[in-house]
């Protein structure tokens, strides 16, 4: 009895950390004779910190290590941007070798894309993965869990910075305007003064 309570509490305590740590979302998919299992290589994912797409290549549960020429289109909304997969080991995930990612900040939380393009032994791979619940996480706010208070992130100071840059050039050019038309009415009245003299010299010229 005391063995099986020894059992039971190791198991236990090995369980705890597992419960604790955050879920791993990746999307595995079957091309050919390939395993990819693609996602961020960071999870969970949030904007404004490092992380990136991540694709790791196994044939018959082996890893795949060389001949692997991929690249990634990321997509959001309408931006798009490629990068280059380079072999990244990551000790602990799935051993250290047949995995391959790219690095970049996400600025933006929600739905990304990844168009997978290239050869994978000499075949042509071509595959399109889409972040959700089904799949891997979405790039989420990290306003979400900001404590004790929710600073702006970069990407709103950006917005907020760029909206105060338009109103500024809005107020130049209306003060440019303004000047503009205040030179022209100055112009204006000079030139109706001269001919208002003029007009009064001739009318008292004497007549011939």
């Amino acid at each position: 009895m005391r063995s099986v309570r020894l059992v039971l509490a190791s198991g236990l305590f090995c369980l705890i950390p597992a419960m604790a740590s955050p879920a791993w979302a990746h999307e595995t998919r079957q091309v050919g004779d390939y395993e990819l299992v693609v996602g961020w290589w960071q999870e969970p994912a949030f904007a404004g910190q490092p992380n990136g797409p991540e694709v790791t290549v196994t044939k018959g549960g082996d890893p795949v290590n060389e001949g692997v020429e991929l690249e990634v289109e990321l997509v959001f909304g309408s931006e798009t941007m490629t990068y280059p997969l380079e072999a990244a080991f990551v000790v602990g995930v799935f051993g250290d070798e047949g995995n391959y990612n790219a690095n970049l900040v996400p600025t933006r939380p929600g739905t990304y894309t990844y168009r997978l393009t290239g050869t994978i032994e000499g075949n042509q791979i071509e595959e399109e993965f889409t972040s959700g619940p089904e799949t891997f996480g979405d790039i989420e706010d990290p306003a979400e869990l900001a404590f004790p208070a929710v600073d702006p992130s970069q990407a709103e100071l950006a917005s907020r910075l760029e909206r105060e840059t338009q109103r500024l050039n809005e107020e130049v050019d209306a003060a440019s305007s303004a000047r503009t038309f205040g030179f022209v009415g100055m112009g204006v009245g000079l030139l109706a003064l001269v001919l208002a003299a003029l007009a009064l010299a001739r009318a008292r010229r004497p007549s011939p």
